[in-house]
């Protein structure tokens, strides 16, 4: 019969070659024999017990490794969700430099842009600049010319003024 306690199997004295004892016996064990080995048994079932009591029962024992297992895998789980975490976390910082870069090459493009119009703005306002130095350059050639004729015409006059004086009275 197995014992639960001791975790082995035990005489029944039913049958058992230990239990015997009488002529004819297989064993030919007698009353000492079977004294010393139902107390071999006695201090098996003890130790047995102590065990139990100190380490848990097999089922204490299984339940503890079971809780155990979900112990560790809960820790494997939130191993798992930390690393998730830490994912995100990266994720975010990448996304937040790569939105900072975006931003800075828009506000690159946005100078560069407002500079090509500055340029065209500048180069415009020179050409109106040369624009206008010409047109009061040939206004001044103008002036100097009208004012060149005005002095040729006065000298014609006065040329032809003389030219009447110096001319004999008519007859």
């Amino acid at each position: 019969m197995y014992d639960h306690d001791a975790g082995t199997t035990v005489p029944t004295g039913k049958g058992d070659r230990l239990e015997g004892g009488g002529e004819g016996s297989p064993s030919g064990a007698d009353g000492a024999d079977i004294q010393r080995i139902e107390q071999q048994q006695a201090n098996k079932r003890e130790l047995t017990k102590n065990a139990n009591a100190r380490f848990g029962t097999d089922e204490e024992r299984l339940a503890e490794r079971k809780e155990g297992k979900t112990r560790a895998g809960q820790a494997e789980i939130l191993a798992h969700y930390s690393c998730i975490a830490a994912y995100e976390a990266e994720a975010k910082e990448k996304l937040q430099q790569m939105l900072d870069h975006e931003a800075h090459l828009e506000a690159d493009e946005r100078d560069r842009e407002i500079a090509a119009v500055d340029m065209e703005l500048a180069a415009l306002e020179s050409a109106q600049a040369e624009e206008m130095n010409q047109a009061e350059e040939e206004q001044k050639q103008l002036r100097d010319r009208h004012a060149h004729l005005l002095a040729e015409l006065d000298r014609l006059d006065e040329s032809a003024s003389d030219q009447e004086e110096n001319l004999p009275p008519p007859q």
